[in-house]
């Protein structure tokens, strides 16, 4: 009956946790006011995906993953700028709970909690939580990302190393910024000799990556 109970309430504490986030998320999107200037880029090419007009809402500069998520929610949302205010919200929350999935199973339970309240709390991952950026959903898959992959690399599961491989390629597709990271981890693969998973995961990643480069350089001249 103690283990339930102590399991109850460290549940509930999960809950208090997330709820905070939300309420320091929440309390930034009421207040917001002016939307950045790369935001009104982000909600006009969102706007494009809306309405079914994928040549537009790829053309630019801007990687087209964040977008095409306001897209969706504008579908729904009728405030281009709230969906994507909204993007950033759900995503940021959503961060909340994967960590502390992803610490619960490499650490313990206690320190999972703490860790979740950390980026709860954190300014750094509060503050993207409720602007029109793409930060708070690339943050979101990078940390799936490297949780996968780190399962797949300890439990040697090839399929979390290709999801992997995936996830991360779409966070390239949110912020071209993390194309840097799949050469450390392609070499962590190599360093255990696993070469099949190591190939495994390059391809995975760089199909939606060299996809996308192409594209981008049929379109602008430019990667």
């Amino acid at each position: 009956m103690r283990a339930l109970r102590d399991l109850f309430f460290r549940r509930i504490s999960l809950v208090h946790i997330v709820l905070l986030g939300v309420l320091l998320r929440g309390f930034g999107l009421v207040t917001a006011s002016v939307i950045d200037m790369d935001g009104t880029v982000y909600a006009r090419r969102g706007e494009s995906f809306a309405r079914g007009d994928f040549a537009q809402g790829l053309r630019g500069a801007f990687p087209p993953v964040f977008p095409f998520l306001i897209g969706l929610f504008h579908l729904v949302v009728p405030d281009i700028e709230l969906a994507g205010r909204l993007v950033s919200f759900v995503f940021g929350v959503l961060l909340i709970y994967v960590f502390f999935l992803f610490a619960k199973r490499f650490l313990d339970e206690k320190q999972a909690l703490w860790g979740a309240f950390f980026v709860a709390i954190h300014p750094y991952l509060v503050k993207p939580s409720f602007q029109v950026l793409s930060e708070s959903v690339a943050i979101f898959l990078f940390a799936v990302a490297i949780f996968l992959f780190y399962k797949g690399w300890t439990e040697d599961r090839s399929t979390d190393v290709a999801l992997s491989g995936i996830v991360l390629g779409l966070t390239y597709l949110t912020r071209p910024e993390y194309i840097v990271f799949f050469a450390p981890m392609g070499l962590m693969l190599l360093w255990k000799k696993k070469f099949i998973r190591t190939l495994v995961f390059l391809c995975c990643f760089f199909a939606f990556v060299l996809a996308y480069m192409y594209y981008m350089k049929m379109e602008t001249g430019l990667i």
